[in-house]
């Protein structure tokens, strides 16, 4: 960030303040504080075991040095170091979220491979960068993006779960501009590379969170064996069936309310019966946590079906995305169905602290979210449940809109067949 440009945020610090809890006529920096002060107390009361991967002494003295520093950083600039010192606890469920004070984002959506950005949505406007390789932000190489937010984003509990967080943040702009990457706030300068090689430079605004999510609507068209729901719940839990090769396709995203999964339980059952259903995929590539009771109570009517092949024909897909509760429920269906797991590692690993409580600053009124209690889904602690087959897209697959996991696994069934 130029001289100039933080000048000027700095004196635009006290509009940006402004919101609910922070507008009381004190001094800024004593708010900002304050809050701190209150977060490190809190922390310490509520998580279960805070200075697990962080000695006390090291986690006081980054917060100390944050408050001497208060009087010279912009608000964005406090936020990311709050970020940056949150990650050191080294929990995936402890959390600063940006989100919960005010942001915008760049209409866009990112997918990574290996070290590479690539565009996985985007808005109109710029639907053509589609499946286009991020080269720059602002000027800065996208390799050096990513090493300065890397210690920032959250949450990040392996490889997996951090590609996935990278990809998210890069949308952010406030946490860009408080990483001092993108050198004004409301826009920046994106340089893409197309698939034949071309490079093309845009600039791209910043929308609120609202309009981000109604305009970046143009997705890579994908290419699946199972496009049409059949029996729905919601958008984000529906099931079909392939009659050839008596497959059942679980489209598990996020999860419904525990009383809706109990309504929704015996039509399940119903309708692996009706199909008379041999194979079972549960998609939980997605699915970034909620209950994993709900998770359970879904297996119940899966595990009375007797025409499934229990030996070899229940497949679970698991990703980055794939966290919390999808995570748990991951381990927990490799256990009692039976399953294997296909696709990438998870996000979140089997041995971690988990279930969140929260609190807000006083002043800020920004959220804070902290974990209560330890999970061992494994006996041994592995970055990610690890699957049984690793697939990862190539990027011509991404490109392609190919899915090589639902291909693989619809491979294996057809192969049983013969």
């Amino acid at each position: 960030m130029n001289a100039i440009t933080k000048a000027c945020a700095v004196l635009t610090l006290a509009l940006a303040l402004a919101s609910p809890g922070i507008a009381d006529g004190r001094d800024q920096v004593e708010q900002w504080r304050e809050d701190i002060q209150f977060y490190h107390s809190a922390l310490q009361d509520g998580h279960i075991n805070l200075y697990h991967s962080v000695s006390e002494q090291r986690f006081s003295a980054e917060l100390e040095r944050l408050m001497d520093r208060l009087p010279v950083l912009t608000e964005d600039e406090i936020v990311v170091e709050m970020m940056r010192i949150t990650r050191l606890i080294n929990d995936g469920h402890t959390q600063f979220p940006i989100m919960s004070g005010p942001h915008r984002h760049y209409p866009l959506r990112f997918f990574m491979i290996d070290d590479s950005v690539y565009v996985r949505s985007a808005s109109d406007t710029l639907e053509r960068y589609l499946g286009a390789r991020v080269v720059s932000i602002d000027g800065v190489p996208i390799a050096a993006v990513l090493a300065r937010i890397e210690p920032i984003v959250q949450p990040a509990e392996n490889k997996y779960g951090l590609m996935h967080s990278l990809a998210f943040h890069l949308t952010v702009d406030n946490m860009l501009f408080g990483a001092g990457v993108t050198q004004a706030y409301g826009s920046a300068e994106f340089v893409f590379e197309t698939s034949d090689s071309t490079l093309s430079t845009e600039i791209v605004t910043s929308l609120p969170m609202s309009e981000y999510l109604a305009k970046t609507t143009n997705w890579i068209e994908q290419h699946t064996p199972f496009p049409e729901a059949d029996l729905v719940l919601n958008d984000d839990l529906w099931i079909t069936a392939d009659p050839q090769t008596r497959t059942a396709y679980f489209h598990f995203a996020a999860y419904p309310a525990f009383e809706d999964m109990l309504r929704f339980g015996p039509l399940v059952g119903a309708y692996l019966a009706e199909n008379n259903v041999r194979n079972i995929i549960i998609d939980l590539r997605e699915n970034g946590g909620g209950d994993f009771y709900v998770g359970l109570a879904l297996s119940s009517p899966i595990l009375m079906t007797d025409s499934v092949d229990w030996r070899n024909g229940v497949y679970i897909l698991t990703g980055r995305t794939t966290f919390s509760a999808a995570m748990s429920n991951a381990a927990q269906f490799r256990q009692i169905l039976n399953a294997r797991l296909i696709g990438e590692p998870t996000g979140a690993n089997p041995v971690s602290y988990s279930e969140v409580g929260q609190f807000s600053l006083p002043n800020s009124g920004r959220q804070v979210i902290y974990s209560k209690r330890l999970y061992r889904f494994q006996a041994e602690n592995t970055p990610g449940i690890q699957p049984d087959v690793f697939i990862q897209p190539t990027v011509d697959q991404f490109r392609t809109g190919e899915d090589p996991v639902l291909n693989w696994v619809m491979t294996d069934i057809r192969s049983r067949q013969d």
